[in-house]
């Protein structure tokens, strides 16, 4: 079976293309001789994938998530991949490929399979330093775009809205034309975003998270493949942090519970919304909400820092 990532079967503007023209990345974790190699992975072919039975690497930011095949491997297994440009790597504990060798296969043939994603998608952020912080934090490759160089979005696929475009976009032609790169490209909303400028209704408000896990709940849509764990698992660790969460909203919205991301579509463009970034939570809560960010980041084929 070919492996086909969650975000294949999101909006195409978002889907990861199979292709056997690859590239090799920079940047990713060492290996070592662990990996085992494949026809795509070899040089002539001008790609990488590799399978290493073993333990993942220690890591907070980076563009990890779980590995997972449709009927053959979930995130409970713990698999985990890491994509770096067009690389691939995939780690199988020595736990599963002893007890469960029937899912280290299904990793193996997907190493084995001529097929790997084609580059990332490119992203243009506008508003002010507060959301180009975030993207630094998780290592998102983005351009920054103003009053000065709205008209020049040109050919970046998705829009990340930050924080400070109502200071940046006084003018009314500049605001219409904003408004424009909303309605006609998928968006990213920042924390802090102004959600007046989606074309649909929209509000936030403050709540204090129960710490509650099993409530803590994920659509079950590819945008959130592979959080499930890491959801709950942020939800434990920040019992009591007062955080935003969207609150009124269309009736097709599809947001986590608690409310801290949503999906809405809209004339089929897609609209995601993030209310909390890993910085405002606490340190003990951190790490499993950046691998949160991380894995949607990934689903939405943009690709994060490796740590």
């Amino acid at each position: 079976m070919t492996h086909i990532h969650p975000a294949a079967s999101i909006p195409s503007f978002f889907a990861i293309v199979l292709s056997a023209a690859l590239a090799v990345g920079e940047g990713l974790p060492d290996v070592g001789i662990a990996g085992t190699g494949s026809p795509a992975g070899d040089a002539s072919a001008g790609g990488a994938k590799r399978l290493v039975i073993g333990d993942v690497p220690e890591h907070t930011v980076g563009a990890y998530r779980p590995f997972m095949i449709p009927g053959e491997i979930d995130e409970a297994d713990g698999l985990v991949e890491c994509r770096k440009g067009r690389t691939i790597v995939v780690w199988c504990p020595e736990r599963v490929a002893q007890e469960a060798p029937d899912k280290a296969a299904a990793a193996k043939r997907f190493i084995d399979s001529p097929f790997l994603p084609i580059g990332s998608v490119s992203v243009g952020y506008v508003g002010d330093p507060r959301g180009e912080a975030v993207l630094k934090e998780l290592g998102v490759r983005y351009t920054a775009f103003g009053p000065r160089n709205i008209y020049d979005f040109g050919k970046n696929q998705v829009v990340a809205l930050g924080p400070g475009t109502d200071a940046l976009f006084r003018d009314d032609n500049l605001a219409n034309a904003l408004k424009s790169l909303l309605s006609s490209h998928p968006v990213l909303v920042l924390p802090e975003a102004d959600l007046s400028l989606l074309p649909f209704g929209l509000s936030r408000k403050t709540e204090a998270l129960s710490g509650d896990a099993a409530s803590a709940t994920v659509p079950d849509l590819p945008l959130f493949a592979g959080t499930v764990r890491d959801f709950r698992d942020f939800v434990a660790r920040a019992k009591g942090t007062v955080c935003p969460v969207m609150d009124n909203g269309p009736a097709w919205m599809l947001p986590t519970s608690p409310a801290c991301f949503a999906l809405v579509k809209n004339r089929g463009n897609s609209v995601i919304l993030l209310t909390i970034a890993p910085s405002d939570v606490p340190d003990v809560a951190r790490p499993a909400l950046t691998r949160v960010w991380c894995t949607m980041l990934a689903n939405l084929n943009i690709e994060t820092g490796c740590d």
